[in-house]
């Protein structure tokens, strides 16, 4: 079943960091200390892949699955997808790795006490901006 979408008429990707990060740290199985670990990985997510002057579109999330926890956000950028590209790899590695990058999308996982963390990120369209979205998936332990 998909995930309910919410659309949102905000700009900027600011207001995205409450409520995911406390979604996803309400939403977890783990103890206080993993809820932390959690809540700062999901706010530097958000700061690492909407470049500066992107305006937010839509947001999912957070749902908590058996083994999960996901929630996913599109935005729109003046950047062209090369751009971004170099952008967001430089942001993620080498904390994150690179499992697959094509000319549309990238996927990047990590791990971490435990836990993991997969992020995908697919450029949706490309016209006068850059319509990108974000996908991350927290599997707790």
């Amino acid at each position: 079943m998909m995930p309910p979408r919410e659309t949102i008429a905000r700009s900027g990707p600011l207001w995205l960091l409450v409520p995911l990060v406390a979604g996803i740290a309400l939403g977890c199985r783990s103890s206080s200390g993993d809820s932390a670990n959690l809540e700062h990985a999901a706010e530097a997510i958000a700061s690492r892949t909407i470049p500066p002057g992107a305006k937010a579109l839509v947001r999912t999330g957070p749902i908590r699955g058996e083994w999960d926890v996901r929630w996913g956000l599109e935005f729109e950028t003046e950047w062209d997808w090369e751009t971004y590209k170099k952008w967001v790899r430089s942001q993620l590695e080498p904390e994150f790795r690179l499992l697959k990058g094509t000319q549309a999308q990238f996927v990047f996982s990590k791990a971490f006490r435990g836990d993991a963390q997969s992020i995908i990120i697919d450029r949706v369209s490309e016209s006068d901006s850059t319509r990108v979205r974000v996908s991350i998936t927290n599997f707790p332990d």
